[in-house]
């Protein structure tokens, strides 16, 4: 059995799968993971932000934007890469070193933190 990470979801007819329809920034990303694709979610903010609150329990990893060009050798080309911040600012620059270092499958996701509370889990803690 597949686990959902939708709060507010309907079926996707693309994916057979719960998605999230409020919000075009996460349906891919909630899609995704309710059907078990391997994404890897960077999170680039500072360590004592990602306390506050994260994505770990859906797989997210921290690598702080500073460290971000040191650690590209963390994360493999061939994946869909998926970076995220608490609104998007910070992941759009990582995006870019990304980019510029020859990664092909990676996304920004709009919103960041933010919208993954107010559209898909509103559980999590905001700041």
């Amino acid at each position: 059995m597949k686990k959902s990470y939708v709060v507010s979801s309907v079926d996707c007819v693309e994916h057979d799968a719960p998605c999230v329809v409020r919000c075009e920034a996460w349906p891919a990303l909630a899609c995704g993971l309710a059907r078990g694709d391997k994404v890897t979610i960077i999170d680039v903010r500072e360590p004592h932000k990602w306390q506050i609150a994260n994505l770990a329990t859906y797989g997210a990893r921290l690598i702080p934007l500073g460290q971000l060009p040191q650690r590209l050798n963390e994360m493999n080309p061939a994946e869909d890469i998926v970076v995220h911040c608490k609104v998007g600012g910070r992941s759009a620059q990582a995006y870019d070193i990304l980019q510029q270092a020859g990664y092909t499958h990676i996304k920004n996701l709009k919103g960041g933190l933010l919208a993954w509370a107010d559209q898909v889990d509103p559980s999590m803690q905001k700041y």
